[in-house]
């Protein structure tokens, strides 16, 4: 993948029938190549050519620099990385960074490791390839970055439309060009995840919870929710997932960015099954409000459900605080 002006991303799938069997890549260099660690330079002129190794990782390969021939009108050197675990399927990821002898290091490249796909996240680039043989239908990565992205997700089926989900937020539709690639950008501001599905687009949220209940528990700093389970499209079906939060006020669409989250949430059962979860960890005493949303595979989101206060699990008598009133005392001796 050429990326303008000096920027070239080379993703290989090796298989083989017999697993065992040895898998290289292999740049040659007209000059000597310097390694460093995952980083190699060669300097020929007034230019540099700088590689990035980013999968195999150098921890689970090995690197090794050969020098073919002294004739130094032709590449006489060349490097071979080859991985320390053979299988029937090996994937090669590198970046190769063209520009002036001058330059003493180049952009960074990041490596970006989804469910079904491999890329590298550079400069203001980000560009993904599937893992597999197989074209893709659907897929999942996170990254980390400010600002805009171009992306380029290759390996697709040519014709079919994707939809591209940031963080659950649908970004758009794209069709597939002939070679198998999508282009699109995506304003990133800190950690995200992204998701890709191939067919029809799902535009059909999980419908809204209604009867969120918040009861204090019976343990410190515990609070016992209820609800009934919504579903994928509507409340039909099975969601994906749930994104519960707590605050200090009842939560609405003006600061449910600013609730906290709470982690380990339960996998939604079909609509209209009965959900219980237990919070943990809050602070003894102090009263909480709670509020759930519902997600599909698609990323839609449901909107936030009714909002109920509580107070949580207080500390029981004899913890903490005050020793309990002695009603009589004896001594023998």
């Amino acid at each position: 993948m050429y990326l303008r002006p000096d920027i070239v991303i080379i993703f290989d799938r090796v298989i083989t029938i017999d697993p065992n069997s040895t898998k290289k890549w292999i740049l040659h260099f007209k000059n000597e190549p310097i390694i460093n660690n995952e980083i190699v330079s060669s300097v020929n002129g007034n230019g540099k050519i700088f590689l990035k190794m980013l999968h195999p990782i150098t921890s689970a390969s090995q690197v090794n620099k050969l020098q073919l021939t002294a004739d130094m009108t032709t590449p006489n050197w060349y490097i071979e990385i080859q991985p320390s675990q053979l299988q029937k399927q090996n994937n090669f990821l590198n970046v190769i960074y063209a520009t002036d002898a001058s330059t003493q290091l180049m952009p960074e490249a990041i490596l970006v490791d989804g469910t079904t796909l491999l890329g590298s996240q550079i400069s203001d680039w980000i560009v993904m390839f599937s893992k597999e043989e197989t074209q893709l239908e659907i897929g999942q990565f996170n990254i980390t970055g400010t600002g805009r992205y171009k992306s380029i997700i290759a390996d697709l089926v040519p014709g079919s439309t994707y939809s591209i989900y940031l963080d659950g937020n649908h970004i758009g539709n794209y069709v597939a060009k002939e070679s198998g690639l999508i282009e699109f950008e995506m304003l990133l501001n800190g950690s995200h995840t992204i998701n890709i599905s191939s067919g029809i687009t799902d535009n059909i949220n999980p419908g809204k919870i209604t009867d969120l209940s918040a009861t204090t528990g019976n343990q410190a700093g515990t609070v016992i929710l209820t609800w009934t389970a919504t579903g994928d499209d509507g409340n039909v079906g099975t969601a994906s997932s749930y994104i519960i939060k707590y605050y200090t006020s009842a939560i609405n669409d003006s600061n449910w960015n600013s609730a906290f989250d709470i982690e380990g949430e339960p996998l939604p059962q079909p609509a209209g099954n009965s959900e219980t979860y237990t919070v943990t960890g809050l602070i003894p005493g102090q009263t909480y409000y709670f509020a759930i949303r519902a997600l599909d595979k698609a990323g839609n989101m449901s909107d936030i459900s009714n909002s109920p206060s509580v107070v949580a699990g207080k500390e029981p008598l004899g913890k903490t605080g005050k020793p309990n009133h002695i009603d009589n005392i004896s001594y023998e001796q």
